[in-house]
């Protein structure tokens, strides 16, 4: 299965830019705070992509470096 992300730079950026990007379920990692039943994450855990609780922005921004960071220790690009 075949899933699409769309990533958005700020417009304030010389103009908006949008790039799609297609990756598969099983190479992405959701990062939400309602992934419990009836959250609007839950369809994401639902479907089997691996997901990650957070609680706000700043834990979600912490969770993001510290995935980068892994990546970037693997030799992978990030």
């Amino acid at each position: 299965m075949v899933a699409a992300a769309v990533e958005v730079v700020a417009a304030g950026e010389a103009g908006a830019k949008c790039e799609l990007l297609v990756i598969s379920l099983q190479e992405m990692i959701y990062i939400g705070n309602a992934l419990f039943v009836g959250g609007n994450d839950y369809p994401v855990k639902e479907v089997g992509v691996v997901s990650i609780a957070v609680r706000d922005p700043r834990e979600t921004k912490r969770v993001t470096e510290a995935i980068i960071a892994c990546l970037a220790d693997r030799g992978q690009k990030a």
